[in-house]
């Protein structure tokens, strides 16, 4: 893992992420770190997106604790208090 100034980042950004093959780095201003920086590719982007979606982690987060608490769903009870949910 590298770590990067943030004032290095802003002149010389392109240079330093081809220079980075793959590695995760530390982006830091005054020495204390405000940023990671993570390779990824197409394949894994969507992925990526999804798992750092904090909606989407709280809607699953609550969808558990239902599950666990009145047990499964049928399909259509799902789709429609998505429909009505969504209006």
């Amino acid at each position: 893992m590298k770590f990067v100034t943030i004032r290095d980042m802003k002149i010389n950004g392109s240079k330093l992420i081809e220079g980075l093959k793959g590695e995760d780095a530390v982006i830091t201003k005054y020495g204390k770190p405000v940023a990671v920086v993570l390779p990824i590719d197409e394949d894994s982007i969507e992925e990526f997106i999804i798992a750092h979606n904090p909606k989407l982690l709280a809607e699953l987060s609550r969808a558990y604790v239902e599950y666990q608490e009145k047990g499964g769903t049928d399909l259509d009870t799902v789709k429609k208090e998505l429909k009505r949910r969504r209006g």
